[in-house]
């Protein structure tokens, strides 16, 4: 006989004894319900605590790098320490550590204190690039699955500016906070979906920026404009970008709505001058999940509007601070990057490969960027891959500097593919940025060089260029006090837009 509990469910029982046991079995698995429910998620949730010390070898060890050995004392270049945890190159200064997690960390939530410096030998000095050093100490967490597993990783600058002295981080204290989802709480109510009902026009977006939906446009989709209320216009989608791997990493079952303004919607009708202006994504962007700009799934973004139902979302105006700019941003990072997805040659997961070096062995990339800082430091990245049975590698030059290239060993055993990455930080000098690749196969004919990605991050004046001008500046997140973004030649502008949060801008 099976028993629930509710409120009477043992009036039947006839033996007082029977009773008792029954009742005890109740409260069990009421204490049970409490703990699965309201205990786990509330201690999933909690801060966890961890000790980070960064081990700094001492001057007269020989260490192992990325590819040979060196000893410290003897080598006043740049070396790597530990390709897993401390990073000290020319082109990188960073330390590393990973763990196995039970939750995804929650980025925001991460606090370090506890930070203890000390000076750096000179044989130490030697090798730090000083354009690398942060004034303020920078640090991330993130969360990444792999076979089932949780990994999280905490990066931090291991070399800091101390009242103008450079100094080492020796050790630091960390607490971050579990993201609030996974299968230990609530899971989001199903409710009917938004196309149940009412008339939905699908269309793409092809270039991420400002959107502009017309009259005629909407006409053209299938919707008849003449006499809706505008106030209704509503556009859905999630954007280009790809959805977490993990299902229970998805916060909406439906596309979203995404704020939008409706030009002329104040007169109730949406009439032949009137448009619509929101913000939408292409399927460019990069995505660490991924370590990709392009969706590995689809090259198309598409979206949906509609001008039934309730009031829509509208793009609402910011509150500025009040108070005097304490910093004053002239500048911002602009980000480009080259990447093809054409090539899978293990053909299964998501790595995809683009150009190939066999018929044409040297190739060259250009980027532009308007009105760069020069003399300020472009931080460069290139990923590529080879397919042979000898060494191979992939020279690199931009703008007629020799850089490091990347380096592929022979393949192995149950190897489809060796892969390099080489990063740098190298100043810039023009507008143009132009990236030179030559594969040297050996003299191994049936040698296949590929190319993964190549990506530029570099300064730029905050000056219009008669188009629509997108800006990140990297230093906010990590700035106090108030700022004050100063835009140059702006006279085509007439609004800025917020879009870090694209679904509330």
């Amino acid at each position: 006989m099976n028993y629930y509990p509710s409120g009477n469910i043992y009036k039947n029982l006839k033996h007082t004894h029977t009773k008792c046991i029954f009742e005890a079995l109740l409260i069990m698995m009421r204490i049970f319900y409490l703990f699965l429910f309201i205990v786990l998620p509330i201690s999933n949730c909690l801060g966890q605590n961890k000790t980070i010390k960064i081990a700094w070898p001492d001057n007269n060890v020989s260490v192992i790098g990325a590819k040979k050995e060196v000893n410290i004392a003897n080598r006043s270049e740049a070396a790597l320490y530990s390709p897993a945890k401390l990073q000290i190159s020319n082109d990188n200064l960073l330390y590393q550590e990973q763990w196995q997690d039970s939750q995804f960390s929650d980025t925001r939530s991460l606090k370090v204190t506890n930070v203890v410096l000390e000076s750096l030998s000179p044989s130490e000095l030697k090798l730090i690039n000083k354009d690398l050093v942060p004034a303020k100490l920078e640090y991330s967490i993130n969360t990444s699955a792999a076979r089932n597993l949780l990994y999280t990783v905490f990066s931090i600058s291991p070399v800091i500016l101390d009242n103008g002295i450079l100094k080492k981080v020796v050790s630091c204290t960390i607490t971050y906070n579990a993201q609030a989802f996974g299968r230990n709480v609530q899971q989001i109510p199903f409710s009917n979906s938004i196309f149940a009902s009412g008339n939905f026009y699908k269309f793409k977006v092809e270039r991420t920026g400002i959107q502009r939906l017309s009259k005629d446009f909407l006409n053209s989709l299938g919707m008849n404009t003449d006499g809706i209320n505008p106030r209704n216009l509503k556009v859905y989608g999630h954007g280009g970008q790809s959805l977490p791997l993990l299902n229970e990493r998805n916060n909406n079952f439906d596309p979203p709505q995404t704020s939008i303004e409706v030009v002329g919607e104040g007169d109730g009708a949406f009439n032949d001058g009137d448009f619509i202006l929101f913000y939408g994504t292409n399927t460019e962007g990069y995505v660490p999940e991924n370590d990709s700009n392009l969706n590995p799934y689809s090259d198309e973004s598409f979206y949906y509007v509609t001008a039934d139902g309730e009031a829509g979302l509208r793009v609402q105006p910011m509150f500025e601070p009040t108070g005097a700019a304490t910093t004053t941003i002239t500048t911002f990072n602009d980000y480009q990057f080259h990447e093809l997805d054409e090539l899978n040659p293990g053909r299964l997961g998501r790595r995809w490969l683009g150009n190939r070096f066999d018929i044409e062995n040297e190739q060259s990339f250009e980027f532009v960027f308007p009105n760069i800082v020069s003399g300020q430091n472009m931080a460069v990245n290139i990923r590529g891959g080879a397919v042979s049975e000898t060494a191979t590698s992939l020279a690199v030059t931009l703008n007629g500097t020799v850089l490091n290239p990347l380096t592929f060993n022979a393949l192995g055993d149950n190897t489809v593919i060796r892969e390099d990455t080489v990063s740098f930080s190298i100043p810039a000098s023009s507008e143009t940025v132009t990236v030179n690749l030559a594969y040297n196969n050996s003299g191994n004919p049936s040698s296949l060089g590929l190319l993964d990605y190549i990506r530029i991050n570099a300064l730029r004046q905050l000056s219009g260029t008669g188009t629509q001008l997108p800006f990140a500046y990297d230093l906010a997140a990590t700035s106090n006090g108030i700022g004050e973004y100063q835009i140059s030649n702006a006279a085509g502008f007439t609004q800025v837009w917020d879009v870090t949060k694209p679904l509330a801008i």
